[in-house]
């Protein structure tokens, strides 16, 4: 009973976990560079630290050139000055921290069009630093820690 065991944990195993990357196929695709959105601080959109927001943006290809998939990345919220304050000397606040990003996993960042169909899809990724302040107007003295 034990190799049976073993074999169908290796299956699954390659089938979704760790080692399908090893097993499948598919291309690993290369990092995508951080882009900085041009215009933006003279605007006023800026990360928590003043400076301007970055995203990541692959291309896709062939009829998923007209496609998007848009990743907001989560992370919570910060309500008091000291929260805030905290967050500009990470990603979470700051586009300087930012590296680039390898598009691939699971899910919908699967680069296998067994696993994913969008595969070939644009992909953004937008980080939190981003649209922080989108969601509420604030004073520039009040927001920016820089």
């Amino acid at each position: 009973m034990a190799p049976i065991a073993a074999l169908l944990l290796l299956l699954l195993l390659a089938a979704s976990g760790p080692l399908r990357p090893m097993l499948s196929g598919a291309a690993p695709l290369e990092p995508v560079a951080v882009s900085l959105l041009a215009g933006a601080q003279e605007k006023g959109a800026v990360c928590l630290d003043g400076t301007p927001p970055g995203y990541h943006l692959q291309r896709g290809s062939g009829d998923g050139s007209g496609s998007w998939l848009l990743h907001l990345e989560g992370g919570g919220w910060c309500s008091t000055l000291k929260d805030c304050s905290g967050r500009r000397m990470s990603v979470l606040g700051s586009s300087n921290f930012m590296k680039p990003l390898q598009f691939a996993g699971h899910g919908i960042f699967d680069s296998d069009e067994i696993y994913n169909p969008g595969d070939y899809w644009c992909f953004i990724s937008n980080p939190l630093a981003i649209y922080l302040f989108h969601l509420f107007p604030c004073p520039r003295s009040v927001c920016l820690f820089a």
